[in-house]
């Protein structure tokens, strides 16, 4: 996943690229991420990401309270999934960026995930290898 136009967190001011300032559980995110020494980022109208030297996490909002999880490993997509919390796809890119497989993610989001209007499914592996991994 290539992101261009990023804004790394700390971010220098709230209205950089048109977004407004972070709600409180997604400065929860970006203040988690960093401590675990991960690179946090916003991009587009509140969108926010994260990425560590191999993987890279991004959370983009899907309308009122729906949020789409892209998972990558280099620039290999490996799982797209909806989930209905923020803070539900806050912890799942952090613990893909600590190490977790997919299956592991899809623990993590369980009970959060939904299946958004015009979609058959609430997530997508989108490769089997690491499905299997276990």
């Amino acid at each position: 996943m290539s992101i261009t136009h990023c804004e790394y967190w700390p971010f220098t001011r709230d209205t950089a690229y048109g977004c407004f300032s972070p709600a409180p559980e997604e400065l929860v995110f970006l203040e988690s991420t960093t401590r675990s020494g991960f690179q946090a980022f916003r991009f587009g109208i509140n969108n926010y990401g994260a990425k560590s030297s191999t993987r890279e996490g991004c959370i983009l909002e899907r309308g009122r309270m729906r949020w789409e999880i892209r998972l990558a490993e280099g620039e290999e997509r490996r799982l797209l999934a909806y989930v209905a919390e923020f803070r539900a796809a806050g912890d799942a890119v952090i613990e893909w960026l600590r190490g977790s497989c997919v299956p592991e993610i899809l623990m993590v989001i369980r009970d959060h995930l939904i299946t958004p209007p015009g979609t058959k499914y609430s997530y997508t592996v989108l490769n089997e290898a690491d499905s299997r991994r276990s």
